[in-house]
């Protein structure tokens, strides 16, 4: 096994295929939302986000035009 040699120095996953906004406050679900979760996390440090977007009804959805504009 291989192991990666060129990871992120710090990479975060602020929200998640379930949980949202009704569960946790600052859990992001819009594209507004984790665009600006985005920004912040790379001034604190971070080079790297996973994130899921959601549809209108905040289910998460594999939408490639979404993930394109997160």
């Amino acid at each position: 096994m291989t192991e990666p040699t060129s990871l992120p120095p710090l990479m975060v996953a602020p929200n998640g295929a379930r949980l949202t906004d009704d569960d946790h406050p600052a859990v992001p679900v819009t594209i507004p939302q984790i665009v600006e979760t985005a920004r912040r996390c790379a001034a604190a440090g971070a080079r790297a986000m996973h994130f899921h977007v959601r549809d209108a009804a905040k289910a998460h959805i594999l939408d490639t035009g979404l993930n394109r504009e997160a």
